[in-house]
């Protein structure tokens, strides 16, 4: 399994990986959108955990950018940001995305999350 984490924190990077240690997961990581599409299109990751507010592609342009190419259209993206609003998770979800996690998260958390998408993507 492979994941792919954006964010411009290194912070959150850490603890993705920390997080997902004891699991046969490959993380992977960008610093902003652009390079989430980019890595995303090369590495062809299971899963993608992305940040909204980015500097140079903010994760809805990324998200967008993935559903209009056919090689990312189907990966589930996981959402993780401090943008709690109802009208942000509402947007986040018309535009296709999987799962939206406000942070701060606490391990088990994403844990649970990362699980369920990664078996209901197996069984779809």
């Amino acid at each position: 399994m492979k994941l792919l984490t954006v964010d411009d924190s290194k912070m959150v990077h850490m603890l993705v990986k920390k997080a997902l240690a004891s699991y046969a997961i490959e993380v992977v990581t960008a610093g902003n959108g652009k390079e989430g599409v980019e890595k995303a299109t090369a590495e062809n990751p299971d899963l993608i955990l992305m940040d909204v507010n980015m500097p140079e592609m903010d994760g809805l342009e990324a998200l967008a950018a993935l559903r209009a190419q056919p090689e990312t259209a189907g990966i589930p993206v996981m959402l993780l940001t401090a943008d709690g609003a109802a009208q942000s998770m509402e947007q986040a979800f018309e535009s296709g995305v999987t799962k939206y996690l406000t942070k701060p998260f606490d391990e088990p958390t994403l844990v649970t999350a990362v699980e369920t998408i990664l078996v209901l993507e197996k069984k779809a």
